[in-house]
């Protein structure tokens, strides 16, 4: 999975949620995607690693809401980039740990490694794009990747 490739952003992280669908659905947790952009918005990567960080963010959300909630992937192409967004209903991040988030092997879970999120951030980089955390517009957390779009 190490060439870089074009390819269509939507394909992707629909496998993604499909794949999670069940376990997302057992867990209580409604996902929604909201596609606020054209079809067909391409990326340059590895479709791969791009789903792994899709299918770690959505797991992410699962692990922060252990009673249910929602899920909200929203994707919103603004001139020569994408901003993809997982918003959940959880607890959110609080602001004295978001400069860490990212670090490997920091954790705020018990049975956590800490390794995810430092993952997300390397291939989301290695994309030529930035990943931040911060409060989502109804509380919970809120993880938004910015990727270069091709042909933009």
């Amino acid at each position: 999975d190490g060439q870089l490739q074009e390819f269509e952003l939507r394909p992707v992280l629909e496998r993604s949620l499909e794949i999670l669908r069940v376990e997302l659905s057992r867990s209580r947790i409604e996902t929604r995607l909201a596609w606020e952009g054209e079809e067909g918005l391409r990326i340059k990567g590895r479709p791969q690693a791009m789903h792994h960080v899709f299918l770690n963010l959505a797991l992410n959300a699962r692990n922060f809401m252990p009673e249910g909630g929602k899920l909200t992937i929203r994707v919103l192409p603004r001139r020569s980039q994408v901003r993809i967004s997982f918003e959940d209903t959880g607890p959110g991040v609080p602001k004295a740990i978001r400069s860490r988030i990212f670090d490997a092997f920091f954790t705020t879970r018990p049975e956590g490694t800490g390794l995810g999120l430092a993952f997300v951030e390397r291939i989301v980089t290695e994309h030529g794009g930035s990943v931040k955390v911060a409060a989502a517009p109804g509380g919970g957390a809120a993880f938004e990747i910015q990727l270069p779009l091709v042909g933009s």
